[in-house]
């Protein structure tokens, strides 16, 4: 009887190694699953973080292109600002050398105007000079005409008839 207890024991002994196996095998199959569901919840979140990356770097890129676009379009409106400036200036300047040109040759005018007004001046103050002596020199002959006339008792017909 004690060798059949004792088989008894061992058998239950073997049965609960087994099952206890078993459940060693089951929670190594649990712990396995449990890992691999991990592993594809993180690839998951990892892809879906990828995807989120890589939509925020195109909408950053769209932007990024859109700002160099912006930013080209300003380069070209400052070169045509700066063309039309140096077009402007290049007009102004000619303008004024035009103006110079022309207060110069003005300027030179005035100076020969000035210059004929002084000789004009001079040659009416001569003409004066000389108109004056001769009014004086007339008026000395006129003078010296009714002296010797006087002294002569000659006097034309009309003075005789003045006389009457």
């Amino acid at each position: 009887g004690s060798r059949t207890l004792q088989e008894r024991a061992v058998q239950e002994a073997e049965v609960w190694r087994q099952v206890a196996v078993q459940q060693q095998s089951q929670v190594h199959l649990l712990q396995q699953r449990q890992q691999q569901q991990q592993r594809e919840a993180a690839e998951a979140t990892a892809a879906r973080q990828r995807e989120e990356h890589r939509r925020a770097l195109g909408t950053l890129s769209a932007e990024a292109e859109a700002v160099q676009a912006e930013m080209e379009e300003l380069r070209a409106e400052r070169r045509g600002l700066v063309e039309r400036h140096r077009e402007r200036e290049a007009s102004l300047e000619a303008m004024l050398r035009q103006l110079s040109e022309a207060l110069r040759d003005e300027v030179c005018r005035a100076d020969e105007a000035a210059s004929r007004r002084a000789e004009a001046e001079r040659l009416l103050a001569e003409a004066e000079g000389r108109l004056a002596a001769a009014l004086q020199s007339s008026s000395q002959l006129q003078a010296d005409l009714a002296q010797m006339r006087k002294s002569t008792g000659f006097y034309s017909a009309r003075e005789a008839a003045g006389a009457r």
